[in-house]
């Protein structure tokens, strides 16, 4: 959750600036209850890769930001 708090301000100002945002489903719902628009994909691991490439392709995808679960 930390790392979701943090992601926040970067979230609104890439919003801001007129990113269109997608995320996680969780993250999206973090996102989301704080008033940033965001929409849900799945979890990298459980993401087609073709649909990945084809964000990427169609130049839909300007960056990634991963946030790490320390263990």
């Amino acid at each position: 959750e930390e790392d979701r708090t943090e992601l926040l301000e970067t979230a609104q100002r890439l919003k801001q600036s007129g990113y269109d945002l997608i995320s996680t489903s969780e993250t999206a719902s973090f996102l989301t209850r704080a008033g940033v628009d965001c929409r849900p994909i799945a979890e990298l691991e459980h993401l087609a890769p073709s649909e990945l490439t084809d964000l990427m392709q169609k130049h839909s995808l300007a960056m990634i930001l991963n946030t790490v679960v320390d263990s």
